[in-house]
């Protein structure tokens, strides 16, 4: 039997724990099977380790904007702008500027 994506991407972080992308990879896998709170904590985990890693941040705040969660969700873009700024990603820092402000900041 073939493992799921869930799976291979569970079993990559076991083996690598500071693997960015295959922490990032598992939170959109958890957010498409309806694992939310899974997916929050795996963005949450790879941005504690790696906050370079831009994608993590504006991911997080759109799934906390669609929960219905605008302070979290602005605080965590705010610290994405500021990420973005700091390894020179105009273009993301953009639209994390976008999503700040449909939340009205």
């Amino acid at each position: 039997m073939e493992k799921s994506r869930l799976e291979i991407f569970e079993e990559t972080i076991r083996n690598s724990p500071t693997d960015s992308f295959a922490h990032y990879a598992l939170a959109l896998e958890y957010e498409k099977a309806g694992r939310f709170e899974d997916s929050l904590v795996t963005y949450r985990r790879l941005i504690g380790f790696d906050p370079s890693y831009v994608p993590a941040f504006q991911m997080c705040g759109q799934l906390l904007m669609r929960l219905g969660r605008s302070p979290e969700a602005r605080e965590i873009l705010a610290l994405g702008l500021e990420a973005a700024q700091k390894v020179g990603n105009g273009k993301a820092a953009n639209e994390i500027q976008g999503l700040i402000s449909e939340l009205g900041g």
